[in-house]
């Protein structure tokens, strides 16, 4: 099954709602859409502004971004400060009635973003859109999959949900849990509550591994058969 995943920011409440079934949801929510064979899990930094991680880790794993704009706002400028550090070039807005398009423009003019489609409020169109919507992708890489969420599940042992964000993981494959040394194999594979024996790039995926305890998981591990680089120390500039 082909996967794309977006995410939503701006004035959402609501939307998640209107454009699929609503999946995984802690400070982050995640809402699935599936037509034939392909399938879009929306992601929504449920707990942001309270707290500024969840729209990072938003930003971090989706595809394509949709900004919902009701009015402009202090708020929503740090949500298009953030989308424009990351380097966010392929999204949409979403516009309310009473948005000045032409105050919209100029403040994103020199962003990221500044060619980012303008979109009608019309779910039924948006969801089209999305199911349909063409990513480039690079399918001939190893493995990775950063860790979401993970929890216990009765007769099945560990289980973690993340994005195949390269390669494609099967059935019994065995994958390093990075940052540590610990090899782990994959028992079985679902994408959106379907049983399969390989999941491509893009899908989001539920995994039961052997091998490790939930005890030994955080949210963002890696599982990789890829040679990823660990460092104590990172250098970097601050903007």
């Amino acid at each position: 099954m082909e996967g794309l995943t977006v995410g939503l920011f701006g004035h959402v409440e609501g939307v998640g709602r209107e454009l699929g079934k609503k999946g995984t949801s802690t400070d982050i929510t995640f809402y699935n859409y599936k037509q034939g064979d392909k399938a879009v899990c929306y992601v929504e930094p449920t707990r942001y502004p309270d707290r500024i991680n969840p729209l990072i880790y938003a930003i971090n794993m989706m595809d394509y971004a949709l900004v919902f704009i009701n009015e402009i706002t202090g708020e929503l400028g740090e949500t298009l400060l953030a989308l424009d550090m990351f380097g966010i070039d392929k999204g949409a807005f979403v516009l309310g009635e009473y948005v000045d398009l032409d105050m919209l423009k100029n403040i994103i003019s020199q962003t990221s973003m500044k060619d980012f489609e303008i979109l009608e409020r019309d779910f039924i169109a948006i969801r089209e859109k999305m199911i349909n919507l063409n990513i480039e992708r690079d399918y001939n890489s190893f493995v990775k999959i950063p860790i979401d969420h993970y929890f216990t599940v009765r007769s099945v042992g560990t289980v973690i949900l993340g994005k195949v964000e390269k390669g494609e993981v099967k059935v019994h494959d065995k994958l390093r849990l990075y940052p540590t040394d610990k090899e782990v194999m994959v028992r079985s594979i679902q994408v959106h509550d379907k049983d399969v024996k390989e999941a491509c790039l893009g899908s989001r995926v539920g995994l039961a591994l052997k091998g490790i305890t939930t005890d030994e998981l955080e949210r963002g591990m890696i599982l990789s058969n890829g040679d990823l680089e660990v460092s104590d120390e990172i250098s970097l500039n601050i903007r």
